[in-house]
């Protein structure tokens, strides 16, 4: 004799018993926010805490673009402490003013990230080739992003640890990288990291952004620039960490890419200046120094005086009669109207009783001298005064 099985229907609530059975109901409006917490903490999951966060700004009537923004968010990137609490703001349970605040912040800076990483996958879709080389480039950057995330997930400890502490503590940044290991790329990534934090605190503390001042707004003034120090120390040993190891490696070396240094000044003319009285002549230096160096004084025979700096890495070269790499050119006209104007004008270039530049002259020291602007690099039959 054979027994047939009837088929049981499961009853549509019996999730929800299960639930129940296990950690209790959901909190109400008459639940401690702590044992709240804790309940969802432990039935609830990350992507339990994202969906109610949708659901909140949902309901808050956040924009059509914020909301499509907020659910690209990376996963784990909102503690989901704030999930929590958006569930719970829905079901009337009061999380008070300050962890309100709190929980639209971590929604604005969700959103944001959002478009970081938006942008970011943009820039590799550009910059995307098929080779090997670039796809180990491309691994060497998400590992490098990776390293520096695990450091602000540290920090970001630090960061919740500093508001419950009532804005109070020091950190010491420096020895956890040096603990961690992490090298000057990974921290150069935190350091932009933290100033869009500090950026944020800026803003407050100025009344710009209505999003953030009102995300804000249960903390003082005081708490606001306490945060900013904070957050400004965080930099500054970041800062220092990047420059200490780097300079580890020592100086870099710089090739110049000059050769044939005497065939670029060959067309270069350049002159001595004879003052007609006492014997007295200005000697001009050899214009092959020029090629290679960072500052450069010349004269004309009128009696300008010019100065070039160049801040690029092989110095200044030359085209024909024209100064090449000039970063910066300063140029004074003297007057030279009087027996006695041309007569300061020679003890200057002829330097007596003075070790130019070594005494550290300064254009104010020019008396008499009118200062000029001038875009002209050319310094064909200029007397070429000092050079380094």
């Amino acid at each position: 004799m054979s027994t047939t099985l009837k088929k049981v229907k499961m009853r549509k609530d019996a999730k929800t018993i299960t639930e129940e059975a296990v950690y209790g109901k959901e909190p109400t409006e008459d639940t401690q926010m702590i044992d709240a917490l804790n309940w969802y903490a432990r039935a609830k999951t990350c992507e339990d805490s994202m969906r109610y966060l949708i659901e909140w700004v949902t309901e808050n009537d956040y924009k059509d673009s914020q909301i499509k923004k907020l659910k690209k968010c990376p996963k784990y990137f909102i503690p989901n402490a704030y999930g929590w609490m958006a569930r719970m703001d829905m079901n009337g349970v009061n999380i008070g003013a300050k962890y309100m605040s709190q929980l639209k912040a971590w929604v604005k800076r969700g959103m944001d990230q959002a478009q970081y990483v938006e942008d970011l996958k943009k820039e590799e879709q550009k910059a995307n080739e098929p080779t090997t080389k670039k796809s180990l480039n491309l691994l060497i950057k998400e590992a490098i992003d990776e390293k520096a995330s695990s450091i602000m997930a540290e920090i970001d400890e630090w960061y919740d640890d500093f508001f419950d502490g009532g804005f109070k503590g020091d950190p010491d940044l420096f020895s956890f990288l040096e603990a961690s290991q992490a090298k000057p790329k990974h921290v150069e990534i935190v350091v932009d990291r933290i100033g869009v934090y500090m950026a944020e605190f800026y803003v407050v503390q100025e009344g710009i952004d209505k999003d953030f001042c009102e995300a804000y707004k249960f903390m003082k003034p005081k708490d606001v620039k306490a945060v900013i120090k904070w957050l400004e120390t965080l930099k500054s040993q970041a800062e220092q960490f990047v420059k200490v190891h780097k300079s580890k490696k020592g100086p870099r070396k710089v090739k110049t890419k000059y050769k044939n240094i005497g065939k670029l000044v060959e067309k270069l003319e350049v002159v001595d200046i004879d003052f007609q009285s006492g014997g007295y002549v200005a000697k001009s230096l050899e214009k092959s120094k020029i090629i290679g160096a960072k500052e450069l004084w010349a004269v004309t025979p009128k009696g300008d005086i010019k100065r070039f700096l160049s801040e690029s890495a092989s110095g200044f070269s030359i085209s024909g009669s024209t100064l090449k790499n000039v970063t910066s050119l300063e140029h004074w006209k003297a007057p030279q109207r009087s027996t006695q104007d041309k007569e300061v004008f020679r003890k200057l270039i002829l330097n007596e009783g003075t070790k130019f530049p070594a005494s550290g002259r300064k254009p104010l020291d020019f008396k008499n001298f009118k200062v000029v602007d001038s875009t002209n690099y050319r310094i064909a039959k200029h007397l070429i005064w000092y050079v380094k």
